[in-house]
């Protein structure tokens, strides 16, 4: 736990937080999952900031819509339109974040259940 929290500390961005996919970086590194990843930072009062999916942080809004990328998306939406986050990351392979990111804000899709445990659900 303690090299954990080690990686994390080291990995903080200019604001000190802890990039999303910089969390992910770690969770590999490691060998952790990356709720566990999510939850130490937490434990360690260090904030999750640029969600790749554009869900919060600088990377919000960014991104180009695009129609392999909203493809991909659709078999995973529910009658809500939304679609977890770890679907929505799954289905950035090939296509990029970028594109993922603004399919999702072009098409009003929203994601739930972060994997690193920052939201369920996000609240407009």
């Amino acid at each position: 736990m303690s090299n954990l929290k080690e990686l994390i500390q080291d990995s903080l961005n200019k604001e000190g937080k802890l990039n999303c996919e910089d969390a992910y970086k770690i969770s590999a590194k490691s060998k952790s999952s990356i709720r566990e990843v999510g939850q130490t930072a937490k434990d360690i009062d260090i904030r999750i900031s640029n969600c790749q999916l554009g869900q919060f942080g600088n990377l919000k809004g960014t991104g180009a819509y695009s129609m392999r990328a909203e493809n991909k998306l659709k078999r995973f939406l529910d009658d809500k339109n939304r679609i977890t986050c770890k679907n929505a990351r799954g289905q950035a392979g090939g296509v990029g974040f970028e594109k993922v990111r603004g399919t999702l804000k072009d098409k009003n899709i929203d994601v739930t259940y972060c994997e690193l445990g920052c939201f369920k659900e996000k609240k407009r």
